[in-house]
């Protein structure tokens, strides 16, 4: 999931923006998450890190949206940040806060799906390179979600299965499905596979890296429509 912030206070540009963010997300099969601010205020007193990328109108009332962007690049260094403006003198101004891009109103929907795809291609790359930190018996460890091939329910503890090694946690998988991305599927009630590792799927089971796990007669349905839309998102 993408979290998207959309910051304008004109409700017909918040209207048309929706629609075309809604059809680019139909299109390229997205998971967006998109929440609608109409005044730079409100968006900069939201939480560090409550959104990968944020769409930024500049003239608003209240606080405008440099110092919007200003604000909130103080406390988030990752945020991706895209204004949409009609004056195209503040593309200077946006270097300060570390501006991805620029967008010109009227929005040209073919430029903007360009420039988006372009900041979730980014975003995506930061998210399968983000570490986790899980507490196993052998003490605190940092793994990369893309290093998990799956996770098994073994007795009472979790395996968790890597390309080089596999890790035991006493953590509910419930606990730790929730730090996991839109990747993990959970194929079965013991097993939480990363659909990047999923090479085939038969009647009952699914191979993930080498080693071929169950899965549920009654999410097999669930689970082809997740990956389905995972090979497609990748492709």
């Amino acid at each position: 999931m993408i979290r998207v912030a959309l910051v304008e206070d004109y409700l017909p540009q918040i209207q048309r923006m929706e629609e075309i963010l809604n059809q680019i997300q139909h299109d390229e099969k997205l998971n967006l998450q998109i929440t609608v601010f109409q005044d730079g205020e409100n968006f900069s007193s939201m939480p560090p890190h409550s959104f990968d990328l944020a769409l930024l109108d500049i003239q608003m009332d209240k606080m405008d949206g440099m110092q919007a962007a200003a604000k909130i690049r103080k406390q988030d260094e990752d945020l991706i940040i895209i204004f949409i403006t009609n004056l195209a003198q503040y593309a200077i101004q946006g270097y300060a806060v570390q501006a991805m891009d620029f967008i010109l109103k009227p929005v040209n929907p073919v430029l903007f799906k360009e420039k988006l795809m372009k900041a979730i291609r980014r975003i995506e790359r930061k998210q399968k390179e983000k570490r986790i930190s899980i507490k196993t018996t052998q003490g605190w460890v940092w793994l990369k979600m893309d290093e998990i091939c799956y996770v098994e329910i073994v007795s009472r503890h979790l395996e968790i299965h890597t390309d080089t090694q596999v890790l035991c946690c006493s953590e509910p998988l419930q606990n730790l499905q929730a730090l996991l991305d839109e990747r993990f599927f959970r194929c079965h009630v013991a097993y939480l596979v990363n659909m990047d590792y999923v090479k085939q799927v038969y009647k009952t089971t699914v191979r993930v890296g080498k080693d071929e796990l169950l899965v549920s007669k009654y999410r097999r349905k669930e689970f082809m429509d997740a990956l389905t839309k995972h090979v497609g998102r990748s492709l």
